[in-house]
């Protein structure tokens, strides 16, 4: 089962991460940090601030209640996957791939979304989306495992797709 096989990260993808990584970092302590000052000032607790501080305030404060979420949510971005990526041979890998899903899973929609990407398209199949709150069998096999990825009847991925694993899925399976 490749769900269970811990990636390696890419250099590639670890040097496009650590940025946004070290952005939202700094915009969430950066916030925080506003923040408690605001906080440390109004309590009395800090000695005089620059006048800076006073003449900016409700702007200063304004800045550090938005940078939190939006480091969060920077840090939170998921990388492109790389549209120069292809496999050393050309052709589909399997006759057929299953998502096990269900309405409203994000998980779900994303690993749909992966499996429909542009870059994948030429070597997979039309993925078949399967509903498991349709079948009993089906919900109390997959419940809190979807979204499942089966590929010509081997489950593949649970949880979420992992596109290195998939991109080494891809390399290591003979087209048809």
């Amino acid at each position: 089962m490749m769900s269970d096989v811990t990636p390696d990260k890419s250099a590639s993808q670890d040097r496009t991460r650590l940025p946004r990584t070290v952005f939202g970092s700094a915009a969430v302590y950066l916030g925080a940090l506003i923040l408690l000052v605001a906080i440390c000032e109004e309590t009395g607790n800090l000695p005089a601030l620059p006048r800076f501080w006073y003449v900016h305030r409700p702007v200063l404060i304004g800045l550090g209640i938005l940078m939190i979420p939006i480091g969060i949510a920077v840090q939170a971005g998921r990388p492109v996957a790389d549209q120069r990526w292809k496999p050393a041979i050309a052709g589909r890998r399997f006759r057929d791939v299953r998502v096990y899903s269900r309405e409203g899973c994000h998980l779900c929609d994303d690993a749909v979304e992966i499996l429909w990407n542009p870059v994948y398209r030429p070597y997979l199949p039309v993925p078949e989306v399967i509903d498991i709150d349709e079948d009993p069998e089906l919900r109390a096999r997959f419940d809190l495992l979807v979204p499942v990825v089966e590929c010509d009847g081997e489950i593949r991925f649970k949880g979420r797709i992992d596109e290195n694993l998939l991109r080494r899925l891809i390399e290591g399976t003979s087209p048809l």
